[in-house]
C-alpha cells in the first residue's frame, strides 16, 4: 500500500480508483476464468506427455522384438514381460486418450483463456474510454460487453446454468 509521506508517492486521480472499484468484481471473475484454463492446461499437457511417452516405450519394445527376429526368440519369461507390457501400455494410453476426450481439458482451456483474456481487453478498453466507451456509459457499457463474453464462452466457463438465467433476467430488467 502506498504511504502518502513516501517521497515517490504519486496519488491516483480520483475517477481511476473509482474505474478500478468498479473492476474489482469482474476481476474475481477473470481470475477464475485464467485459473481454470491454467489448470485444464496441465491436464491436457499431462495427458499429451504421457501418450507420447508410451507411444514412444511402444515403438521401442517393438523395434526390439524385430530386431530379436519376433516374440519367438526372445527368452520364455521375458517374452511374457514384454507382452503384458505391451497390453497394459497399450490399454493404459487407450484410457488416457479416452478421458482427454470425455472431459474436453483441451476446449475447457481455450475456451477460459478466451474469456478471461475477452475480459482483459474490455479492462483497457475501458480504462482508457476507448471506441464505444468514449460516447455511451462506460459502466453499463462494460457490464453488456462482460456478460457477452461469459455468454459467448459459457460452454467452458466454471459457472452453472443458473447463474445465466440470472444474467439474462438482470440484462432484460
Amino acid at each position: 500500500m502506498f504511504n502518502p509521506e513516501e517521497k515517490d508517492y504519486v496519488p491516483i486521480p480520483e475517477s481511476l480508483a473509482n474505474d478500478i472499484a468498479i473492476l474489482l468484481p469482474y476481476e474475481k471473475k477473470r481470475k477464475e476464468y485464467s485459473n481454470t484454463a491454467n489448470k485444464n492446461n496441465r491436464r491436457f499437457t499431462r495427458t499429451q506427455y504421457f501418450v507420447i511417452l508410451g507411444g514412444v516405450i511402444l515403438t521401442g519394445l517393438g523395434v526390439v522384438e524385430s530386431g530379436a527376429g519376433g516374440l519367438e526368440n526372445v527368452p520364455e519369461g521375458l517374452n511374457t514381460v514384454v507382452i503384458l507390457i505391451r497390453v497394459a501400455l497399450s490399454f493404459a494410453l487407450g484410457v488416457f486418450v479416452l478421458l482427454s476426450e470425455k472431459f474436453a481439458w483441451q476446449e475447457i482451456w481455450v475456451g477460459n483463456r478466451g474469456a478471461s483474456e475477452a475480459i482483459k481487453h474490455e479492462y483497457f478498453l475501458f480504462l482508457g474510454r476507448v471506441g464505444d466507451y468514449g460516447k455511451e456509459d462506460p459502466e453499463r457499457l462494460f457490464d453488456r460487453r462482460v456478460r457477452a463474453i461469459e455468454r459467448e464462452f459459457a460452454e467452458y466457463l466454471p459457472v452453472g446454468a443458473a447463474d445465466y438465467q440470472e444474467m439474462e433476467e438482470e440484462v432484460i430488467a
